[in-house]
């Protein structure tokens, strides 16, 4: 059997979801619009090898995991006439959900650092020596490895010699421009706004450093797309900004917009459930803003307390979230 379609509005974790709903096993080619090509492995409806260009294995699955615009082609292959341990590997503990939540927290810090990220032919190098921690997991010490070995290179030449994603890459880059270590003046964060909504959302995204990261907690599973779907919705009218939406039928929705004035905003959704079956629940809701508890959980809100340094907020609902959006995140801004 063979699938094929546009990527549309849809996205490829969703597409990725969609094919292990079915435990299909195959091969899903994936190919952007702006040329690139990449391919994943399926056994049984999960990842277990990827490649794109040079990227192998979680590099590559996560270079193409923003693609909107492009097409697709799945092609089923019987369990044995696959070769999941060939170049692309992708880790035994592979889990999708779990990918997807450090995707998208990988994207949000590189949005909010849009700013300092240098262009494709950009030509950067080092001005002072850098021995600190990388805190986003981005693979910043061989970016700077390569800076301080290869000397003056582009964005581009960096991207085409390194086994990194490009958002990791970017990254990497924007926060040594943050950190001095990569010479870049006169770009600084500032957000812009006009109207009394977009005053509050310059307000938000300046208290909490030009990116609003919330995790909603919804009581079941057929609550989340739903939710998710409110929020876009009443958000997109208030913002003025359309939403980059993620409603796979498992693991974790996503709504996340780039408002005009600058930042960004993410909530994703994700049921009391599967928190439950989600071992890295707790470091992953830890590099949210704040968590946001839905009335009608099963868990109580104090339960998630765990979760050190993350303000807990509990709503009587997805409506009232919704409609008191900017005053609920603004009683916990930083």
């Amino acid at each position: 059997m063979e699938l094929k379609g546009s990527l549309g509005g849809s996205k490829v974790f969703e597409l990725l979801q969609g094919l292990s709903v079915f435990s299909f096993s195959g091969r899903l080619t994936i190919s952007d619009s702006r040329g690139p090509q990449a391919v994943v492995v399926l056994a049984q409806g999960k990842p277990c090898a990827a490649l794109l260009g040079h990227l192998q294995g979680e590099e590559a699955l996560l270079a193409c995991f923003f693609w909107y615009e492009g097409t697709f082609a799945f092609e089923t292959l019987a369990p044995e006439g696959l070769n999941c341990q060939q170049a692309g590997k992708l880790p035994p503990s592979f889990n999708l959900a779990t990918f997807a939540l450090n995707a998208v927290y990988i994207a949000d810090e590189l949005e909010k650092r849009r700013p300092l990220v240098p262009a494709d032919d950009d030509v950067v190098r080092l001005q002072a020596p850098f021995a600190g921690e990388d805190p986003f997991d981005c693979g910043l010490r061989e970016v700077y490895e390569a800076l301080e070995k290869g000397g003056a290179v582009t964005v581009r030449e960096l991207e085409q010699a390194l086994p990194l994603a490009p958002i990791k890459i970017r990254l990497a880059l924007a926060y040594l421009v943050e950190k001095g270590v990569i010479p870049r003046s006169g770009v600084t964060w500032a957000p812009t706004s006009s109207g009394k909504i977009k005053k509050a959302w310059a307000r938000l995204a300046s208290s909490f450093g030009g990116g609003v990261r919330v995790f909603l907690v919804v009581p079941a599973v057929t609550d989340k797309e739903q939710a998710a779907r409110q929020l876009s919705q009443w958000l997109q009218e208030k913002l003025e900004a359309p939403p980059w939406l993620s409603l796979p039928k498992s693991g974790p929705c996503f709504v996340r917009f780039r408002p005009e004035g600058g930042g960004v905003l993410t909530v994703c959704v994700m049921s009391a459930d599967e928190l439950q079956s989600l071992p890295e629940f707790v470091a992953f809701a830890s590099a949210y803003d704040v968590i946001v508890c839905a009335a009608g959980l099963a868990t109580s809100k104090e339960d998630y307390q765990k979760v050190a340094g993350v303000p807990i907020i509990g709503v009587s609902g997805v409506e009232e979230f919704a409609a008191h959006f900017f005053e609920t995140l603004a009683s916990v801004g930083k």
